[in-house]
Order: structure tokens, then sequence, then C-alpha cells
């Protein structure tokens, strides 16, 4: 079985990379110099071990009722959607996605990305 070491598995792309390994079945040693924050801000702890790669676009409505919640970590699945069912909208965009949760993935996105251009 492949192992991997991970270090820096507390920082956001760490732990979605770990999440990455572990959902194609690689064995991973996670390392990191801060402490473990709580398991909602660590993919590779979910069950099961999916990463949730949307992006998500608020109005300053839904701002607002997190702050009225007054909670330090708000789940989105549990506490943001039903309270704003039927007002959701969503698109999927199955022609280019790419992390650019780094310097160099965000240079790679610039390097690969090429611009469609559309009829006025």
């Amino acid at each position: 079985m492949t192992q991997v070491c991970v270090i820096g598995s507390n920082s956001f792309s760490g732990a979605s990379f770990c999440a990455h390994l572990l959902a194609r079945g690689i064995d991973v040693l996670t390392l990191s110099r801060s402490i473990e924050p709580h398991e909602v801000f660590l993919p590779y702890r979910w069950k099961p071990a999916k990463a949730n790669r949307a992006v998500y676009i608020f109005e300053p409505e839904v701002l607002d009722f997190t702050n009225k919640l007054g909670e330090r970590v708000i789940d989105l699945s549990t506490e943001i959607i039903p309270a704003f069912m039927g007002r959701i909208a969503i698109f999927e965009n199955r022609d280019y996605r790419r992390d650019t949760g780094t310097t160099e993935s965000l240079e790679r996105a610039h390097r690969e990305y090429r611009p469609v251009s559309c009829p006025a």
C-alpha cells in the first residue's frame, strides 16, 4: 500500500489534499506544527472522507444570519442550507475546474485556462 506523509495537514490545502489521498485508498500520516482545529475544518476527518469542491456565493442576508447565530463554527449543511431551502440556486460546471488554493496551482490555472470568446 502506498503511504504518504503530509506536512501542514491542518491548513486548508493540506487537509483537502489528505482527503484526496484517503479517497484513493492511500495511507496518510498527517503532520502539522499547529494544534488540530475542529474537524469541520479537516476534510480528511469527515465520514466518508470526501472534500467539498463547491464555490459558494452568499447574499449579505446569509452573512447577517450567520452573525445572529453567534457561533464560532457554523456547519453549512446543517445550519445554513436548511434555513435558506427554496432560495438556493446551483450551477454545475463540467468544463473547467482547478483548485487555486496555492500560488503554484493558481499559476497553473492561468497557464491552462484558455478564454472562450463569446459572440456579442
